[in-house]
């Protein structure tokens, strides 16, 4: 047997321990399942497709007569899925594998001696290989996810021919593999350098996130219109896009449209390169990425000794001791000492810092020319979202900053918490310092985010303002939502399912009562609706021959509340925002206190 093939089998076992005596049936499974997903995918898009073809000539024939038809268009426009769904295949494919691997690397698991793999035959060659075959196993989950993506390219496009899905699977595959390998070879080599250097274990967790921003910034790109992959010739994700276009509608010539108005204007350009070039390319880049990972595969990866870091603790400096001083004692003792922890961990100054890049995207939408993304709706669904509404998903990001730090609180200091538990008034020290521990970093990190906001978006805010001191509240309201939740519901491991139970808990109270507050804070003229709800009713209880009110008295009553604001509405506003953000904030430290003294 050969070693990796050893290493391969015993990382599968690891994988499906959950589900030791049936193996087999779950290697059956993962085979029949993309088979299946495909053969449904494609049964119920080819007879949708056949329906929707009738469908289609009746709208032309609309067009043709009555001229422009509003109700049969689509939110998107004229869309061809086909090359949608390639771009999503090429770097959902390529980028998740990596994500995913890279991101298994900062798990807390079990400290695992290497005596025993050190003094085996095994090679660094035959741990990587072995893993990276055991992590094929993801391969007919991907294709199964895939097809179901794939479904409304066969309802627009039906079935070309019966090559199509073994072309789509085999693209789909390509760029899945060559993310695995990748994927591989970088957690190797992070998980080599983080036993050298533990730092770089605190540095990588935050950078996961930031990558995963970067991730998400690349596939709104390529995904923000039909025809971003006409201008990537060069990119892999291209050439997966154009094989499968090609496998879908058995040509390279793609169809652009135009909306002006309510005029339209279509015409075809070739994607480039062609189906041979492209197919071609990818296969040279798939094996250039092996071949190139096996030559460096032996520095990639080491199996070493881990080494441990001896830090010398300095003296106590000015802002520590000024914290301590300002605040009466044993909260500022213990404030002082929950900013050292802070101070003391890469990963909590890079996790935080991370938040900062969010701004940064912001400005390369508006750069790039999709500042629309931040612009409010004009349809009658967001009747109520007038312009400066890009300010309320800017503010309720800030909570983010309350949810990231809130977390750590029983993860990164349960000895301190155990310790404190049984002092007097222990808790009620312990979270409250947290506070304000949490209130020093975030609120300078709040402040350079607003004013990063501001310039990012320019004319899109409401004023400088009003967006630094809204932003600075909110950060403390969130701090204090998010700290009385994790109070409340202590989570002790970093890998647990309690920290999304939380966030969800934490999305539900903190983005409803933020939200509320920034309507009155911001928006006061949302009061003046108020006195208008009457009149409202009355004129939905006209018959549906005066329908026609329905549609005007809305937008004259949000207009009329707009113009008829004076200071004193705006006065109250603010205090009716800012009372309900101090009694939320009290309210859940209290909860968070006591449900934290009966826990055992």
């Amino acid at each position: 047997m050969q070693a990796w093939y050893a290493v391969a089998k015993n990382e599968f076992r690891l994988m499906t321990s959950w589900a030791r005596r049936s193996r087999k049936a779950i290697l059956v499974i993962l085979v029949a399942l993309p088979v299946f997903a495909f053969s449904i995918s494609i049964f119920l898009g080819v007879q949708i497709h056949s329906e929707a073809t009738f469908k289609n000539l009746v709208e032309d024939y609309l067009r043709i007569v009555y001229g422009y038809v509003g109700e049969f268009e689509f939110a998107l426009g004229v869309v061809d899925y086909a090359l949608l769904m390639g771009q999503f295949v090429g770097i959902l494919g390529f980028m998740m594998p990596i994500m995913g691997a890279v991101g298994s690397v900062f798990r807390e698991t079990e400290i695992l001696s290497k005596d025993i793999i050190l003094a085996s035959p095994l090679r660094s060659r035959d741990l990587l290989l072995g893993r990276f075959v055991a992590n094929l196993f993801i391969l007919p989950l991907v294709l199964a996810f895939i097809a179901a993506m794939f479904f409304p390219v066969f309802i627009e496009h039906g079935l070309n021919s019966w090559a199509t899905p073994f072309i789509l699977a085999l693209a789909s595959m390509l760029t899945t593999i060559v993310g695995i390998w990748i994927g591989v070879m970088l957690s190797s080599y992070i998980k080599t350098k983080s036993d050298v250097s533990p730092r770089i274990r605190d540095i990588g967790k935050a950078v996961v996130g930031m990558v995963g921003a970067l991730f998400g910034v690349s596939f709104l790109l390529l995904f923000s219109g039909q025809s971003s992959a006409l201008y990537w010739t060069f990119s892999p994700t291209t050439w997966v896009t154009n094989i499968v276009f090609f496998a879908v509608t058995g040509t390279n010539w793609v169809k652009i449209t135009t909306t002006l108005g309510i005029y339209s204007y279509s015409y075809y350009l070739p994607l480039q390169p062609d189906l041979h070039t492209s197919l071609a390319l990818l296969l040279l880049f798939v094996a250039l990425v092996f071949y190139l990972g096996l030559r460096v595969i032996d520095r990639v990866y080491r199996m070493e000794i881990s080494v441990s870091e001896v830090t010398t603790i300095r003296k106590e400096n000015w802002f520590f001791r000024a914290v301590r001083r300002a605040l009466p004692s044993p909260l500022g003792s213990i404030t002082a000492v929950q900013l050292k922890e802070f101070s003391r961990s890469l990963e909590s100054i890079t996790r935080m810092s991370s938040i900062l890049i969010f701004p940064v995207i912001i400005y390369f939408f508006n750069f790039m020319g999709l500042n629309q993304l931040f612009l409010p709706t004009t349809s009658l669904s967001g009747l109520f979202i007038m312009p400066g509404l890009s300010t309320l998903y800017l503010l309720l990001a800030a909570g983010i900053i309350g949810i990231m730090e809130a977390s750590q609180m029983t993860v990164k200091q349960r000895d301190l918490f155990w310790t404190y538990k049984k002092a007097p008034r222990g808790v009620e020290n312990l979270v409250y310092s947290k506070f304000l521990a949490m209130i020093i970093v975030g609120l300078p990190l709040g402040l350079i985010m607003a004013l990063l906001f501001h310039l990012a978006l320019g004319s899109l805010t409401s004023g400088i303002l009003i967006l630094v001191p809204a932003m600075l509240f909110m950060i403390a309201v969130s701090s204090a939502i998010a700290l009385g939740i994790y109070s409340a519901r202590p989570v002790f491991k970093e890998q647990s399912a309690g920290h999304l139970v939380n966030f969800l808990i934490f999305m539900l109270v903190a983005f409803t009562i933020e939200g509320i507050m920034i309507l009155f804070g911001i928006f006061p003229w949302i009061q003046n609706i108020l006195f208008t709800l009457p009149t409202l009713g009355i004129l939905l209880s006209l018959p549906p021959q005066a329908s026609t009110w329905l549609f005007q008295t809305p937008l004259f009553i949000v207009t009329w509340a707009q113009l008829s604001v004076n200071w004193l509405v705006s006065i109250i506003g603010v205090t009716a925002a800012a009372s309900l953000g101090i009694v939320a904030s009290y309210l859940s430290l209290r909860i968070g206190i006591s449900r934290l003294k009966k826990f055992e």
